[in-house]
């Protein structure tokens, strides 16, 4: 948790540098959910049970068509495997990311990838982390269905390095991001809520073998957007 803390320092700190400049600038905070199924290939032994992953949303809009966006997600999954017994993974996940608005319907990304999970074996009182992180680059599309409603998608192709704590072991990992789903923005409130699904996937390559990531389940987040430039434009 340290390391998503120290992240989302960095982001702060780009905020504050470009919105005070901008008088076009504006900020969105929010929650974000993922209702996640996690499965491990070609591991066969084990069964993971799907949990929830949460965490804040950030938002900077600057100089029209530029934006900074950071998501920050956490959660608990029980592995219940038959060598074992249950296997724990505290999971952390975070994408940030500089985006550029081709126009209405098209964006361009890129970013950072952050991911780390803490894995607890009870029968063999032992821990161990898997960490890892890297860059991405992507597109998205949005679809006006009405002046309030949207469809949107996203996908990126990342590249990430990483490392095995206490096994001591280096890696790397090649994956896919992809996102897909309905916004509705509520006027009043200046509040978006999004609903949709997402897939992950990766496939970690070390000395001894590789394991394939399949991460995929629901969203759901509520965003709130506000304008921090000034009104004479100074």
């Amino acid at each position: 948790m340290k390391r998503n803390a120290m992240y989302l320092c960095i982001f702060l700190a780009l905020a504050a540098v470009v919105i005070p400049s901008r008088a076009d600038a504006g900020m969105s905070v929010g929650l974000s959910s993922w209702y996640a199924w996690w499965e491990m290939k070609p591991d066969s032994r084990s069964t993971v049970d799907p949990a929830p992953l949460y965490g804040p949303v950030l938002g900077v809009d600057f100089a029209g068509r530029w934006s900074l966006t950071s998501v920050l997600l956490t959660g608990k999954f029980v592995d219940e495997d038959d060598m074992f017994g249950d296997v724990e993974y505290r999971r952390y996940d975070s994408d940030s990311a500089i985006n550029y608005s081709l126009n209405r319907y098209f964006k361009i990304f890129a970013g950072f990838k952050y991911m780390r999970y803490d894995m607890s074996i009870d029968s063999l009182d032992i821990e161990l982390k898997h960490i890892s992180y890297g860059p991405g680059l992507g597109i998205g599309v949005t679809i006006p269905i009405s002046d309030s409603l949207f469809a949107i998608a996203n996908v990126s192709g990342m590249y990430l390095f990483g490392t095995k704590k206490a096994l001591q072991s280096d890696y790397y990992e090649t994956g896919v991001n992809s996102a897909l789903g309905l916004a509705y923005y509520i006027m009043p409130i200046a509040t978006t809520i999004t609903a949709g699904v997402r897939y992950q996937y990766f496939e970690t390559r070390t000395v001894e073998d590789d394991t394939n990531h399949h991460f995929y389940g629901v969203t759901l987040s509520a965003v709130w957007h506000f304008s921090t430039g000034s009104s004479d434009g100074e």
